[in-house]
């Protein structure tokens, strides 16, 4: 079971759902833009594992990265962020 700050469950399906949904614009943006991970990779100055496991939901981006990934393209920062 997985715990937020308060030690309260979290609900899976739902902390999945956000980072699906960040996860989601990632892909959409780079479709549309014809990004590659290793070009989006190279623009944030991350590892392109890195931008790999965003793009699958696995992780998500620091709050710098997701700000730069705001500012640069659109991806709100709130579409990372998993709800308790």
């Amino acid at each position: 079971t997985l715990l937020c700050n308060e030690n309260r469950p979290i609900d899976r399906p739902a902390r999945l759902r956000a980072i699906t949904a960040g996860a989601r614009e990632l892909r959409r943006l780079m479709q549309g833009e014809a990004l590659t991970y290793e070009s989006l990779a190279a623009r944030l100055d991350v590892a392109l594992s890195t931008v790999w496991r965003w793009a699958d939901g696995r992780s998500r981006p620091s709050l710098d990265q997701a700000l730069a990934l705001e500012d640069g393209w659109g991806i709100a920062v709130s579409s990372w962020r998993i709800e308790p």
